[in-house]
């Protein structure tokens, strides 16, 4: 069976549904969440990722850690990896682009790096692109 992606119309979309062409089997992040940086009054921004099994409903499991601890990033994924961009260090805003990869747990390696250093920017993507926008770059 064919894997399909892109943009679809809704009609394009009823036809692979009733031709059962349509993607049944989902990719590994479909079920899964990631919580990535946080902040409390405590430990100040946190690096900490942690992820949730959406179909157990279970509590967070410690996935790795941030490669720059920051808060108020935007996020965006793939169906084999997650991205958080942006973000504030404390003292700083930051650039960075960091990634982890869904199929094994651990810390966040650097992407690349946004063209301006937004703060409670956000993100949005579908299966091969992923978008950040806005945010308060101070």
């Amino acid at each position: 069976m064919p894997i399909f992606s892109g943009v679809w119309s809704l009609k394009e979309q009823g036809v692979a549904v009733k031709g059962d062409r349509w993607q049944k089997t989902l990719p590994q992040a479909a079920n899964m969440g990631l919580i990535m940086g946080a902040y409390n009054s405590t430990i100040q921004e946190s690096g900490i990722i942690e992820y949730i099994d959406i179909a157990s409903g279970g509590n967070g499991t410690l996935f790795g850690e941030l490669v720059t601890a920051a808060v108020y990033g935007g996020t965006c994924s793939s169906t084999t990896k997650g991205f958080y961009g942006g973000g504030y260090t404390g003292s700083a805003r930051v650039n960075v682009i960091q990634t982890v990869t869904y199929a094994s747990t651990g810390g966040s390696s650097d992407f690349g790096d946004l063209t301006h250093a937004p703060m409670q920017g956000s993100g949005c993507s579908s299966t091969t692109r992923g978008v950040f926008a806005g945010g308060d770059d101070g």
